[in-house]
């Protein structure tokens, strides 16, 4: 126990700084005890002696060029995905409409396509338009009231515009098939 004495703080904690030169391990206590003092020693070394004179300091390291293949890699939870996009970035430019098609199926087949996506979009924005409703009737003070008004013209503008987006959309996929029953025949 007497010569564990050295090996422990005055709360009885285990303290390898303050272990005995005589020790084994004195060699890493020590080192880890002076290591402001050995720095300061190594720089005054390194610039020939006294504390009079100027230490040299750290030296610049070479340069590290990029290695990467020259893409930058981009988070993916960044970029924009689908017309709704969540991302602070910028949205991609929508494809141009196709002005002509291989032949009449495939046209309506594209048509359709746009129709089936307004749809589902039309969809949210029914569900979106209700829980809009709930919102209004649940608001209590004149602020929540207000901004449930302000959110209401938006989402019934949103609703409307898909609305006549899909009728229109049915409308052209109609007159599509029709014309292609026509010619049919």
């Amino acid at each position: 126990m007497g010569a564990d004495r050295g090996r422990r703080d005055p709360r009885g904690r285990r303290a390898p700084h303050l272990l005995a030169r005589g020790d084994a391990a004195s060699g890493a206590a020590g080192a880890g005890k002076s290591k402001g003092s050995a720095g300061q020693q190594a720089s005054l070394a390194q610039s020939g002696g006294g504390p009079e004179s100027q230490a040299l300091g750290v030296g610049a390291r070479e340069y590290d060029p990029n290695r990467g293949n020259g893409k930058a890699r981009i988070n993916p939870s960044i970029l924009p995905v689908g017309p709704k996009s969540d991302s602070l970035a910028p949205p991609k430019k929508p494809k141009p409409e196709p002005t002509s098609f291989a032949s009449a199926g495939a046209e309506i087949a594209y048509w359709e396509k746009k129709l089936d996506i307004a749809r589902k979009d039309l969809t949210q924005r029914t569900l979106f338009l209700e829980r809009m409703k709930k919102v209004k009737e649940n608001a209590r003070t004149s602020e929540q009231i207000e901004l449930a008004e302000r959110r209401g013209v938006v989402v019934e503008k949103n609703y409307t515009d898909q609305k006549q987006l899909v009728e229109e959309l049915e409308q052209k996929v109609a007159r599509l098939k029709e014309k292609q029953r026509q010619s049919g025949l």
